[in-house]
């Protein structure tokens, strides 16, 4: 990091103490018209160091403020360089592990998934079922919960998902058809 130079340095402060001095001396005494432009002579000229000191202070700023511009870009150049080499290894590894993987499972092999999911009682949790009800209504109240790999398959399928008890043989027979289509589609 830069060290900021004091903005007061010690030439600075000789000058504006003999500015002060020069000042005070023209406010109390009393001079004749030569005199008197002597020291308005003499203020103008510490007038004139004092903003010479001051450029060389601005150009002594304006160095260091570039040395950290061109500093700061070299490291965010590098921090770049290395994000992107990392990036690039990152997206290396998944491509290899993408040539790895095993297959995908046909449309099949997830249709019949999922209708063995159906089938299985045990698998499916419905809560706030009502068949034991004995004030059951028409309405259907239950919930059908899913692990995520089957909702999965289903959205993967573009099927629409049972939410209550009363729509899962619905969506067998959906299922059902579809695997039927599939099947027939595939055949040459």
């Amino acid at each position: 990091m830069t060290m900021q130079p004091n903005v007061q340095d010690d030439k600075q402060a000789q000058i504006l103490d003999k500015l002060n001095q020069l000042k005070a001396k023209l406010k109390t005494t009393e001079h004749i018209k030569k005199d008197k432009q002597q020291l308005i002579t003499l203020l103008n000229a510490e007038y004139q160091k004092l903003t010479t000191c001051r450029l060389e202070q601005l150009n002594i700023f304006e160095d260091q403020w570039n040395g950290y511009l061109t500093n700061q870009r070299q490291s965010r150049r590098t921090d770049a360089q290395r994000r992107r080499e990392e990036m690039e290894r990152l997206q290396q590894s998944e491509q290899s592990i993408t040539k790895e993987k095993p297959r995908m499972a046909t449309k099949i092999e997830m249709y019949n998934r999922i209708l063995v999911f159906l089938d299985d009682a045990n698998m499916i949790q419905i809560l706030n079922d009502d068949d034991d009800d004995k004030f059951s209504t028409t309405m259907d109240t239950s919930v059908v919960v899913m692990p995520t790999d089957i909702l999965d398959l289903f959205w993967s399928l573009d099927i629409p998902v049972p939410a209550v008890k009363s729509e899962i043989p619905l969506t067998k027979q959906v299922i059902q058809q579809r695997k039927e289509m599939a099947f027939s589609s595939s055949l040459p």
